[in-house]
Order: C-alpha cells, then structure tokens, then sequence
C-alpha cells in the first residue's frame, strides 16, 4: 500500500479535479480581465475580430500583424455574445482555464497528480496579467494550440492510435 502522495486517483476524481483546477484559472483570470483596459492593444484585437464579423479584408486599413486563426476565434465569440471587449477577455481567460487542464494532464504523466496540481497554479502566479493589463492576445492561443498537440502526442505514445498523429499535425499547424 503506497502513500496517499503517490497512489493513482480514480477516473472520476481525475476529471474532478481537472474541472476544479480549470475553473479556479479561469474566474482568477476573469477577474483580472475585467479591471483595466489597454485602448491600443486591446484594440487591435477588437478592431481584427470585428472586420472579419463584418467580413472586410483583415490586413487592409487595420493595424493587424498577427495570423488569421486568433480574429476567427475571437468573432466567432463576438457573434454568440455580442460586440464588446469583454468577450474577447473572457475568451482568453477560458483558453487560460484550459491550458491549466491540459498541463495537469501533461505534467501528471511524470508527477503525481497532486504535485502537477500545485505546479500549474503555481505557474499561473508568473502570468502576465497580474503585472500588466490583461491582453487577449495571440500566444494565448498558440500555447493552447501547442499543448494539445503535446497532448496528442503523448497520447500517441500511449496507445499507438494512428489518429491521434492526425490531431497533432492540426493542432500544431494552427
């Protein structure tokens, strides 16, 4: 019988704790989202989402230097919830409640689960927002991006399941 520390968790405890450790990264950085505004920055990403909503060309007669994938994402969030700043920072603050999921599940291969648990809030304590503005920007996404395409990949290890290099390839190429 092995410690408390280092036994394995059930299924249900697993996906338990995965939604925890998401929501409390996600409602930690909704409430940083929400208290400043950075006009020129936030802007960008507003002014992008918005031209392609109202299906004008991206690059043209709009500060915008960034790929596609991000202004797609952030007007198709525009178009289920309406058009202010707000949702693009809520957006953002749920791609960051996703990406601690997603690093507990990868850092839980090589740690116990509890200790993968501690090391992603942690990580969260080095987030930028909590020193500048909360800016919904690209990496956000590009993190989440990469990590799936990690997770993938380890799954991949795993079980050998040919699809799952399918996933990968995508999420890598986003």
């Amino acid at each position: 019988m092995g410690s408390i520390f280092f036994r394995k968790s059930d299924e249900a405890t697993t996906v338990f704790f995965g939604i925890i450790l998401g929501l409390i990264v996600f409602f930690f950085a909704a409430i940083f989202s929400r208290l400043n505004v950075d006009v020129h920055h936030q802007g960008i990403m507003f002014a992008a989402a918005m031209r392609v909503l109202n299906g004008e060309p991206l690059y043209i007669g709009n500060l915008y230097y960034y790929g596609p994938l991000v202004p797609i994402l952030n007007a198709s969030g525009i178009l289920i919830f309406g058009k202010h700043l707000l949702v693009l920072q809520l957006m953002a603050s749920a791609c960051y409640g996703v990406i601690a999921i997603l690093l507990w599940r990868i850092w839980a291969r090589f740690l116990p689960e509890w200790l993968s648990g501690i090391t992603v809030l942690f990580s969260f304590l080095l987030a930028p927002f909590l020193y500048w503005e909360f800016l919904p920007w690209s990496s956000i996404y590009s993190l989440l991006f990469l990590l799936l395409s990690l997770y993938f990949s380890i799954k991949w290890i795993e079980t050998k399941i040919y699809g799952l290099l399918n996933l990968v390839g995508i999420f890598a190429a986003l």
